[in-house]
């Protein structure tokens, strides 16, 4: 063995060293920029108004498919916030439907 063949093995083992230290310096800075507050908050109001993008659409060919049933919803929802019997009666109605619920049981046929 000459002396040049020990010192170019070191030289090649060196610089495989110095290759993985930048690499994971550089998977270390990354990691750090992905889990960075800043980078998850805008990622989270991506997510979110990617969702509330999709419900809109949703909600738009749901009023296209049935147009009548849309308008009776917002009329009846406007005439409940709005006008006071149309409230009453929604109120009347619920607290029936929960009495009945309730009360279920008594309804039913036995065997």
């Amino acid at each position: 063995m000459s002396s040049a063949d020990p010192r170019r093995r070191l030289a090649e083992t060196r610089a495989r060293a110095d290759l993985a230290r930048r690499r994971f310096a550089t998977a270390l800075q990354n990691t750090r920029r992905r889990v960075a507050p800043e980078r998850l908050k805008e990622d989270a109001l991506l997510a979110v108004s990617d969702k509330v993008d999709e419900a809109k659409q949703t909600v738009r060919k749901s009023v296209r498919r049935h147009p009548l049933l849309a308008v009776s919803a917002v009329v009846g929802g406007v005439a409940i916030i709005v006008w006071s019997p149309a409230r009453q009666l929604a109120l009347f109605s619920a607290r029936a439907s929960q009495i009945i619920w309730m009360n279920r049981a008594l309804w039913r046929t036995r065997k």
